[in-house]
């Protein structure tokens, strides 16, 4: 797909209204967003089940996997091992 026509797409809000399963496995297989990506990530969580953090659409293949029931639904610490080690910060909150 061009650019030009992925924008046109997410200009026509075409996702609205349909089933978020299949709104999720189209995007996941368009090389181009064609969705305001607030509104593609909610449908993720929706059609997953659970939180998506954003580091986890860099891995389609598992979320293709997940969505089609390949693999099970994954945890937290599975979202976690996702980010490479030498890019993990812990954050402190001091009260």
């Amino acid at each position: 797909m061009r650019r030009e026509c992925a924008i046109k797409m997410a200009e026509s809000r075409w996702w609205e209204g349909l089933p978020v399963e299949a709104v999720a496995w189209w995007q996941l297989n368009e090389r181009l967003l064609c969705m305001d990506f607030s509104d593609y990530h909610r449908i993720m969580e929706e059609a997953l089940g659970r939180p998506v953090w954003t580091h986890e659409f860099a891995d389609l293949e598992s979320l293709k996997r997940e969505l089609l029931g390949e693999t099970s639904m994954a945890s937290f610490a599975d979202v976690l091992n996702k980010i490479p080690k030498d890019k993990s910060v812990i954050i402190l909150e001091e009260k």
